[in-house]
């Protein structure tokens, strides 16, 4: 896909959800399967990284697949941009009792702290994105925290500059 086509799409999904006419058609199933999905798309993107997976609990949730799906392909993609070649990014999912926990894990530059506030707004790009080097919009993360919000989860981001980030979404689980 050309750069131009995925801005646009970017723009498209955010002036939906502005509009509130961003429509997801939730149906239950079993996150362990977009995550396998997952996982074997970052095997074949990347062989640059070692793709490792860590606990992979099954867990029903009722989600909008291709929004999750989505949402976890920003986190690869960023994993995949922000790490140095011969580093390592794990998948992994955790059932709880009430809710699911998926992860990506990276050992790349890391977020510093005072970049961590802003990741998820609009446009924004770390110092590691803005010398041009790494490409994008600045437009992933606010896409994902739109879905994960719109399915009544959370994300959480733990980084250490110079030596990775882990972001987990959280999610509501059925049954």
């Amino acid at each position: 896909r050309t750069w131009l086509k995925e801005l646009v799409e970017k723009l498209l999904f955010l002036a939906r959800h502005d509009k509130k006419t961003l429509k997801l058609r939730p149906e239950r199933f079993d996150i362990r399967e977009v995550l396998d999905e997952a996982i074997k798309e970052t095997e074949i993107i990347t062989c640059a990284h070692t793709v490792r997976t860590g606990k992979l609990d099954h867990a029903e949730v009722n989600a909008d697949r291709g929004a999750l799906k989505q949402a976890l392909r920003i986190l690869v993609d960023n994993a995949v941009k922000y790490t140095p070649e011969g580093g390592v990014i794990t998948i992994a999912c955790e059932a709880g009792q009430d809710n699911v926990a998926f992860s990506v894990t990276d050992s790349g530059v890391g977020i510093s702290g005072s970049e961590l506030s802003a990741i998820f707004d609009r446009f924004y790009r770390a110092d590691a994105a803005r010398s041009g080097e790494t490409p994008g919009h600045g437009l992933g993360l606010s896409i994902l925290k739109i879905i994960v919000l719109s399915h009544g989860g959370k994300v959480r981001v733990r980084s250490t500059v110079g030596k990775g980030s882990t972001f987990t979404i959280l999610l509501p689980r059925v049954g």
